[in-house]
């Protein structure tokens, strides 16, 4: 009897396998990054158009959609992942393909004496400071998975209490006292221990406790990865960051109120956060 030879693999059934229902999925919570961008847009637009800065709505929102939803492409078709761009590359493809329909939207409603440059640079910030850091949270839950995205959210809102705890309970030196002069250097470093803190029950004891394939990742890992997190968030979005600043900008006469917001809603974050 002779040997039969097996037929070979077809590059195009590998294909149609990688894209089976079995084997396509979106990252865990894409869904709701999706609902926040959409919240976020709105925030940011409401706060330009009160500073005398609008937008233009509709590319923001869209914008913001198209380039979080550009996160999936290396999932749902892995091979242009390999071939064209890395993961990063689809959101930033997005961003400039926005970048450019603000630019042509202005261009064929142009009108002499008008805000152009002021609605395409309210516009662009509006897609950055939404959809690109929106898209690091997706990225971080499509090569994590659950756990990665559980840890965010308790390491941000460790860094939250950490610093409204030990800034009001021993904060005397001010970050920033024009700005935001509730804000302290010893809240911020309560934010970075508490957060570490966060990190450590994530990645020492829910992620095992979770799944028992879990690994545990090495110590210095999990301690730089709130830091980095607990630093994001004190000096660059809530308590110094442009948040506070377009607030401010938009009414300086609010910002004890915008100040106090922690005091009275401690770890509340909205959209734009």
């Amino acid at each position: 009897m002779q040997n039969q030879k097996l037929p070979e693999a077809q590059p195009g059934n590998e294909l149609q396998a990688q894209h089976s229902p079995a084997y396509v999925h979106m990252p865990p919570g894409c869904e709701h990054d999706i609902v926040f961008g959409l919240l976020g847009s709105g925030e940011m637009a409401s706060l330009l158009s009160a500073a005398s800065l609008p937008t233009q709505k509709w590319i923001v929102y869209a914008g913001n959609v198209l380039i979080i939803a550009a996160n999936g492409v290396p999932i749902f078709w892995p091979n242009l992942e390999k071939l064209v761009l890395e993961q990063l590359g689809w959101p930033l493809v997005a961003f400039v393909l926005a970048v450019l329909a603000a630019l042509a939207s202005e261009v064929l409603a142009y009108r002499e004496n008008g805000r152009g440059v002021q609605r395409i640079a309210s516009t662009i910030l509006s897609l950055a400071y939404v959809g690109l850091l929106m898209s690091f949270v997706v990225q971080l839950a499509t090569s994590g998975g659950h756990i990665a995205l559980l840890s965010l959210i308790i390491v941000v809102k460790m860094a939250d209490t950490g610093a409204y705890t030990i800034g009001r309970l021993i904060g005397r030196h001010k970050m920033t006292p024009r700005l935001s002069p509730g804000k302290t250097w010893e809240g911020a470093g309560g934010a970075v221990a508490f957060a570490v803190i966060g990190s450590g029950i994530s990645f020492l004891l829910l992620g095992p406790w979770l799944s028992s394939s879990a690994s545990v990742p090495e110590a210095w890992r999990w301690i730089l990865y709130a830091i980095l997190i607990a630093i994001a968030g004190v000096f660059q979005l809530e308590w110094t960051g442009i948040e506070q600043f377009l607030k401010a900008m938009v009414n300086p006469e609010l910002r004890p109120q915008i100040d106090d917001l922690p005091a009275r809603h401690p770890g509340d974050r909205h959209g734009t956060d």
